[in-house]
């Protein structure tokens, strides 16, 4: 199997100004190396609001045998509107139920998702998750991230930005739309019609984007943790910014995005 190789962020002469953001935390690391690149209050425990869906996906896949269908219950549903919502009664594939649960941040997909162990079990498994990934200061409340009990740090998410770009790349791949006709022997796109699903993952269109998730609550503030693909003339760098407690998520994330090609020597 051919090992990939990544190339090296080399720094520019001069001074690096740092953009302005309105952040209370951020984090850019290589997600190759897991080297830091720059940081601020990247290990504040924060609520990070829909980033949990990042962990219910990865759970989900590692747990859940996604080709069997599930029937929809009233104690399915999540109580928040959304734009994708499940039909007491219907059944629905897990691996349909990862695009409206990555695309459009649908709480019903992230419930129905628990449903298959129930709940209260789903979330023990995300919290043993982020154990075994080293996030020692990430708690998941619920499968959703409606609760402001779900806390993690801009350090930690990094971790699972990781984690998923070298295990889970499909992931990152239907946060951006991708679709698959099948996955093994189990057809995508039966329960759920994709290609109607309007993606709300701002940087989707994105040439370099790699894949990402976003969030917001009234606790949280806006989130969002991204990866991008980094051109260099030593090879592509992966790397990974993440946002906490924004009030303007996108610019934040263009600006730190900015921030690393005017400073490293990037094609």
């Amino acid at each position: 199997k051919e090992t990939k190789r990544f190339g090296l962020l080399k720094p520019k002469a001069g001074n690096a100004v740092l953009p302005a953001l309105s952040a209370k935390a951020f984090l850019v690391s290589d997600l190759a190396s897991g080297e830091i690149i720059l940081e601020k209050n990247a290990d504040e425990k924060l609520p990070i609001a829909s980033l949990t869906k990042l962990a219910t996906a990865v759970v989900a896949h590692e747990l859940i045998y996604l080709g069997r269908p599930i029937k929809v219950t009233p104690a399915t549903l999540a109580s928040a509107y959304q734009i994708f919502q499940v039909s007491v009664g219907n059944y629905y594939y897990g691996f349909d139920l990862l695009y409206p649960l990555l695309m459009q941040s649908s709480n019903d997909a992230a419930k129905t998702l628990a449903s298959f162990l129930g709940e209260k079990n789903f979330v023990q498994n995300m919290n043993t998750k982020a154990t075994s990934l080293e996030m020692a200061d990430t708690n998941f409340d619920d499968s959703s991230g409606m609760s402001a009990a779900n806390i993690s740090t801009a350090h930690d998410v990094s971790k699972l930005l990781q984690y998923i770009y070298y295990k889970r790349r499909f992931l990152f791949d239907i946060s951006k739309g991708k679709e698959f006709e099948n996955v093994g022997l189990v057809k995508i796109g039966d329960s759920v019609n994709i290609r109607d699903l309007k993606n709300f993952n701002e940087f989707s269109e994105e040439l370099d984007l790699i894949g990402m998730k976003n969030g917001e609550t009234s606790a949280a503030g806006q989130t969002i943790a991204t990866a991008w693909n980094i051109r260099t003339s030593q090879g592509d760098v992966p790397v990974g910014i993440i946002v906490l407690d924004s009030k303007d998520r996108v610019r934040d994330t263009e600006n730190l995005l900015k921030w690393v090609r005017d400073n490293f020597e990037v094609f």
